[in-house]
């Protein structure tokens, strides 16, 4: 069973992200509201991807997971759409939170 750690510091997006992906998903699915217990957990269940939110430091703390373990997937999120080459390099994919969760369901899948 593949496992995800989301992160997000808006406790409502947090909660229906994980609810949605533990409904419709055969996903273990952990959730943080801050980079500290973020990594905590990670180090605790390893999970194989790590959706970030952009607002929650998500470029720093994909640079900083990346430095300790280069295995994880990273999708960053946002509610504003970003080009590409702004999170190329530091994340495997991109989730527009304004669309729906399905295509999230789709990222987390194909990574």
């Amino acid at each position: 069973m593949k496992k995800i750690l989301i992160v997000d510091k808006n406790e409502r997006t947090l909660n229906v992200a994980a609810a949605f992906l533990r409904e419709y998903s055969d996903m273990e699915v952990y959730t943080e509201m801050t980079p500290g217990n973020a990594f905590a957990t990670y180090n605790r269940h390893t999970p194989e991807v790590v959706a970030l939110d952009v607002d929650t430091d998500g470029f720093r703390v994909a640079a900083d997971l990346r430095d300790r373990d280069p295995s994880p997937r990273v999708i960053l999120m946002s509610n504003m759409d970003m080009p590409e080459n702004h999170w190329r390099g530091v994340a495997d994919a991109f989730y527009y939170s304004r669309t729906s969760m399905n295509n999230l369901l789709g990222i987390a899948r194909s990574l």
